[in-house]
């Protein structure tokens, strides 16, 4: 593969844990909100 392939997977990848970074952050916010 071509270097920007690469870079574009791995853009990819940093995407994807951003977002699931975001929704286990939103997760845990909504148990402490919890009694």
């Amino acid at each position: 593969r071509d270097r920007r392939a690469d870079y574009e997977a791995a853009a990819q990848r940093r995407a994807a844990v951003a977002d699931m970074a975001r929704k286990a952050d939103e997760a845990l916010r909504a148990a402490e909100d919890r009694p």
